[in-house]
C-alpha cells in the first residue's frame, strides 16, 4: 500500500505521468525499506539500495545497485565477492566470487550443497603462513579434476576429486596451490556434490594434491 500510496502522490504532484517510482512512499534521499524500482529518471536516484533498478534516459541502459553503487547490467556485469575472510557462506551467496585475500590462510566454508548453487574461487593474495582452506558442509563432497601448473622441475598434474571422499580444497601458497592467480569453478549437481568445471590452480617445489580427506 505505501508503494501504491507514493506513487499516487507523485502522480497528484506532478499532474501527468512522466515516470514511475516504487520506493515505498520514500522521497529521494531517504532510505527505502525494500529494493526501489525508478523508470526513466534523468539521473541515478539518490536513495538507491542493493537490488535497485532504474532505466537511465541519457546512457539509454538499465542499471542495478550491487550494495555499493549502480551498474550498468548490460556493460558491467558484476557478481559479489565473498570470502574474504574466514566465514561460513549461505545458499543466498551462490553465483558470488570467493576470494582469497589474505597471505595469512583462513577456512572458508560452503553451504549445503543443493543442485545449481554456483561459485567461482580466486585465490588474490599468495598464501604465506597456514593454508586457504574451502570446506565442504559435512556430508558434501568435490568432484572433479583440476589441474595444477608446475615450476619447471616438474611436469603439470591432473588432480582428481573423487565424489566420495575429498571434502576440502588447501592451498599452502607452494607445493598444493594457494598461489596468486588460482582459480577455478563449482557447481552443485545434488544435494552432496559440488562438481570442479574449470580453472587452473599452480604450485611450485614438489607438488602434492590439493584435494584433502579431513
Amino acid at each position: 500500500m505505501s508503494a501504491v500510496y507514493g506513487l499516487y502522490r507523485r502522480l497528484a504532484d506532478h499532474g501527468r505521468f512522466t515516470r514511475l517510482v516504487l520506493d515505498n512512499a520514500r522521497r529521494t534521499g531517504g532510505t527505502p525499506s525494500y529494493a526501489p524500482l525508478f523508470l526513466n529518471p534523468s539521473e541515478p536516484p539518490t536513495n538507491g539500495s542493493e537490488g535497485a533498478i532504474y532505466f537511465d534516459d541519457d546512457d539509454h541502459a538499465l542499471y542495478a545497485h550491487n550494495g555499493s553503487a549502480f551498474q550498468n547490467i548490460a556493460a558491467a556485469p558484476f557478481r559479489a565477492v565473498v570470502g574474504t575472510s574466514a566465514a561460513p557462506l549461505t545458499a543466498a551467496d551462490s553465483g558470488s566470487v570467493i576470494m582469497f585475500n589474505n597471505s595469512t590462510g583462513y577456512t572458508v566454508t560452503l553451504p549445503a550443497a543443493a543442485a545449481g548453487l554456483n561459485f567461482r574461487v580466486i585465490v588474490n593474495t599468495t598464501v604465506s603462513s597456514g593454508v586457504a582452506r574451502l570446506a565442504c558442509a559435512s556430508g558434501d563432497f568435490f568432484r572433479g579434476t583440476l589441474y595444477q601448473g608446475t615450476d619447471t622441475t616438474y611436469l603439470p598434474a591432473a588432480r582428481v576429486a573423487n565424489g566420495t571422499t575429498h571434502l576440502a580444497w588447501e592451498g599452502n601458497g607452494s607445493t598444493t596451490s594457494g598461489i596468486a592467480g588460482d582459480w577455478f569453478d563449482i557447481v552443485a549437481v545434488d544435494d552432496t556434490i559440488w562438481q570442479v568445471v574449470g580453472g587452473l590452480c599452480s604450485g611450485s617445489g614438489t607438488e602434492a594434491t590439493f584435494w584433502k580427506t579431513s
